[in-house]
């Protein structure tokens, strides 16, 4: 009944989405989602760098896709100042909304959508629309932001708006750091999912794979990573242990020469990579050692191949794992921690194969497309009746 009730509806999708991470991923399945329940309408690119695959998406499933390279073409002076305003900032601006309608882009439409990843991010256009969704990819933190949010937040916010969270600690933060707090009711909490579950092969590979993929960057813990992995891997009964690091960022070159001469071959940064699946595949356990996150899209990818995996309690990673089920959660920055836990993981057969279940289980019953798409049904539904 729900689904019925959004075919032929019309959306305006904003969106600072830049050709990578988990906002455009997210945007992604967004996209596939609207183009399965025959809703269309038009993208707005904010970030002026969304990739062609994207776009094409975005295309075949019914969408304009309005960019800011495609206004200023038109070379119309006024046009180029509504784009300036255009530009989505940490709060936004008061003048988004007047600058949609120059650019001729609201008109009248069922819903506003925005998924971004900055805080504030277009939120005055979706105060301007009678109804509107509001997905936040990650949370505003700091007390600088704290201080100002709970001032300004609660007059941003309109009341025919529902932010939506990936975790229930993201949905915490907002609360709390945007003075929403006797408002909760307007903040909802739909975790992400990542596909359906692939057959995963039995064979196993020469090595045991502890894998991570994340970019490589302060917060997600590079650098204690390489320390967990050469305290591993200097205990007995891990010889035949590799890890291995998926993904590009500034700490790269300086990560892989802080890995020991003699583990080189055993502790890898192997850069950027389009298809992550092979490693997922051919990994025993998955390793993540953030000190801030919202809720891991590679974990997610970890749990669907019946990853047992090891994370810091940081963010939404906790609501990522059953402790002890599923995985095991270590204090961040513990690097001591993260290594005993990961030798311990690895030390039994049976163990890893009892929580490889349990991960797949837990993916399946929290996390899976099915229930994903059951909880956005019911949240557009809600959102057209009010």
């Amino acid at each position: 009944m729900h689904r019925q009730r959004l075919a032929g509806k019309s959306v305006v999708l904003l969106t600072d989405a830049g050709g990578m991470g988990g906002t455009r991923t997210y945007l992604d399945r967004l996209l596939r989602y609207y183009a399965s329940r025959q809703v269309s309408g038009t993208l707005v690119d904010g970030s002026s760098r969304l990739d062609a695959a994207v776009r094409k998406v975005a295309v075949e499933s019914g969408f304009r896709v309005v960019a800011y390279e495609d206004v200023v073409s038109k070379g119309n002076g006024s046009r180029k100042r509504a784009l300036d305003r255009l530009k989505p900032g940490f709060l936004g601006d008061a003048s988004e909304k007047e600058a949609f309608n120059d650019l001729g882009i609201l008109g009248p439409r069922d819903l506003v959508v925005a998924s971004v990843g900055r805080p504030g991010a277009f939120l005055s256009a979706t105060a301007g629309a009678t109804r509107s969704l509001y997905f936040l990819h990650t949370y505003p933190h700091g007390w600088k932001h704290r201080l100002l949010g709970r001032r300004i937040m609660p007059g941003l916010v309109s009341d025919t708006t529902t932010i939506v969270t990936g975790s229930k600690f993201a949905a915490r933060r907002v609360a709390d750091q945007w003075g929403l707090d006797a408002r909760m009711g307007q903040i909802r909490t739909i975790p992400y999912t990542v596909g359906q579950v692939p057959n995963r092969e039995v064979s196993r590979p020469p090595l045991r794979l502890v894998l991570t993929v994340a970019q490589v960057e302060p917060y997600k813990g590079p650098r204690e990573w390489v320390g967990a992995a050469e305290i591993a891997l200097s205990k007995p009964g891990m010889d035949d242990v590799q890890f291995v690091w998926v993904g590009d960022g500034s700490l790269i070159d300086e990560c892989r020469a802080a890995v020991s001469t003699e583990l080189r071959g055993r502790i890898q940064f192997v850069g950027f990579m389009e298809d992550v699946a092979p490693y997922f595949a051919a990994a025993t356990v998955y390793l993540q050692l953030s000190t801030v996150e919202n809720l891991s899209l590679s974990v997610l990818d970890a749990l669907r191949y019946g990853l047992p995996t090891i994370l810091t309690r940081v963010g939404g990673m906790p609501e990522q794992t059953i402790d002890g089920v599923s995985g095991i959660l270590v204090a961040p920055g513990d690097v001591q921690g993260a290594a005993d836990a990961t030798v311990w993981m690895l030390s039994s057969d049976d163990r890893v194969a009892n929580m490889s279940e349990g991960a797949r289980n837990l993916y399946l019953t929290r996390f899976g497309p099915q229930v994903w798409e059951q909880h956005m049904d019911l949240l557009h539904a809600e959102a057209l009746a009010s």
